[in-house]
């Protein structure tokens, strides 16, 4: 969006991704949780590449994120390192290298607004805006901003800064609208979701659209007694307050940012990390989290790995049709390789295995349609010495890509209509695994084969051990499909490009109705 902060106007674009949740029960009223009233320009601003002599800006989604991380203060560190090059040839510097692993972030040297503040306060707000930024891989620049991609939001929060909350994809992106107007929830859905998210103690990421088509991202992190939300705007506190939900125009501007609203559903360090902030969760040494699939027959839906302290790791599943629980601690389950199998007729089953360690979890479907809900409960794991959680390093050896949390945006659609998918590939290995390709297909079974029609691709980027990637893409129904059950089918590695430890675990199926 185009407004003045200091003498430079700034224009935020961004990439709008999707995704589901359910209705809530509302409360009275949430007041601001986000203290911070950063901005982009001087001195927010003060460590990012030079363009011409003048300093670009970090971006809207950067500064919408770093004040959420800021607000957590989850840890004091990153997780991994980061490198790229910058597109413009004229940014100084062009290269970009940060390793996150040895790089403190100063909280307490953070204050809400850099009005009056000490030069050791800029120095470390400002670097730490930039660091957001490097791990967002964001492409710096004046006039038009600095856009970020809802990817880049997911790979940066799960992977730079740590955030695991994995189960059920808990953090997740979720789209109100399609471009081409496709409502994908009712406005009393969107706000329960909306004000679920706040009631959780969980400050929502927001992006929408203007009316001409700029892009912008923003903090929602409380509402009144009236229904209003409050927003931040990452103007440096200008035009902060409260708004309606679906008509928030900022004071003294003429964009409204409705349009493709998204928002980031789960945005927290960890399950129950936001209700514990507030003193909501009476056993913080135990993570309790819930999982959801439909499986056909002889397919694999994987969860985890999860990082398990002292005790037991708990997994009970219930559902329809008839479906295998296989449990493994430190590989991903195969039809052969398991710690445990209840198998039972159905798909009622329980599994236990003890920790500590990285454990594993798969459903393998006997029958179609398998509808299984999972609930997972597990000691949390104890810091390694001298660090702030438990050993990364995975312990399968070789390279083994695994599709987890693959999601549709909708379950039914209608011929020639696009259908947002969305996935992350994972790493399970102990070995860097090369760039491959994620496939597409559209199918009459859940089961991959070479008569599987292809719909689209993602190029997938170098992984390293136990480092995974999201992923998105549209999968349009083929013109002239006939009404009925369908599959959209994942393939990892379709090109077959990587020596794999399991080969059979590179797919998954997706159950969707044509009407």
């Amino acid at each position: 969006m185009r407004m003045t902060l200091g003498t430079r106007p700034v224009l935020c674009s961004i990439f709008l991704i999707f995704f589901c949740s359910q209705l809530v029960q509302v409360a009275a009223a949430v007041p601001p949780m986000i203290k911070t009233e950063w901005g982009q320009s001087a001195p927010y601003n003060r460590q990012t590449p030079l363009l011409s002599g003048e300093r670009t800006y970090p971006g809207c989604t950067t500064l919408a994120l770093a004040q959420i991380l800021n607000y957590y203060r989850y840890r004091d560190r990153g997780f991994n390192s980061v490198s790229y090059w910058l597109d413009n040839e004229n940014l100084d510097p062009r290269y970009l290298e940060l390793d996150l692993t040895q790089t403190v972030f100063p909280w307490n040297h953070m204050p809400d607004h850099l009005r009056g503040a000490t030069q050791d306060e800029i120095d470390a707000v400002s670097t730490f805006i930039f660091q957001v930024g490097v791990a967002l891989n964001v492409q710096f620049d004046l006039g038009t901003g600095s856009p970020a991609t809802g990817k880049q939001l997911e790979n940066a929060v799960r992977y730079a800064f740590g955030y695991n909350n994995k189960g059920r994809r808990q953090m997740y992106v979720a789209l109100r609208a399609t471009a081409d107007g496709y409502k994908l929830y009712s406005d009393e859905e969107w706000r329960a979701m909306v004000i679920d998210e706040l009631d959780q103690g969980r400050p929502v990421l927001h992006m929408a659209r203007n009316q001409n088509g700029e892009g912008h991202a923003f903090v929602i992190d409380g509402y009144d007694d009236s229904g209003q939300v409050h927003v931040n705007w990452g103007w440096a506190g200008h035009a902060n307050g409260y708004y309606d939900l679906f008509h928030l125009q900022p004071e003294g501007s003429e964009s409204v940012w409705n349009r493709e609203a998204m928002i980031y559903v789960g945005l927290e360090p960890e399950d129950g990390f936001a209700a514990a902030m507030a003193g909501d969760t009476p056993d913080g040494d135990w993570i309790e989290t819930s999982h959801a699939a439909t499986v056909q027959a002889g397919e694999w839906r994987h969860f985890g790995p999860f990082d398990v302290g002292e005790g037991t790791f708990d997994v009970r599943m219930q559902g329809t049709g008839d479906a295998d629980l296989h449990l493994r601690s430190e590989a991903a389950p195969t039809e052969t390789e398991y710690d445990c199998r209840p198998y039972l007729e159905g798909s009622d089953e329980q599994c236990s295995l003890e920790g500590p360690g990285r454990i594993f979890v798969a459903v393998n479907g006997y029958a179609d349609r398998s509808v299984v809900d999972l609930i997972v409960r597990y000691p949390r794991p104890t810091p390694a010495p001298g660090g702030d959680g438990p050993d990364p390093q995975p312990t399968i050896e070789g390279v083994d890509l695994i599709l987890r949390d693959a999601a549709l945006a909708f379950d039914e659609a209608v011929a020639d209509t696009q259908v947002p998918v969305s996935v992350e590939v994972f790493n399970a290995g102990n070995l860097s695994a090369g760039p491959t390709r994620l496939k597409y297909y559209f199918s009459t079974d859940a089961v991959w084969d070479s008569g599987d029609t292809y719909r689209n691709y993602d190029a997938v980027s170098a992984l390293a051990g136990s480092a995974g990637s999201e992923e998105s893409a549209n999968v349009r129904i083929p013109v002239g499909t006939e009404p009925g059950s369908w599959y959209i089918v994942l393939v990892a590695d379709a090109n077959g490009d990587l020596a794999e430890t399991d080969e059979s675990n590179n797919w998954v199926a997706l159950p969707i109705r044509v009407r």
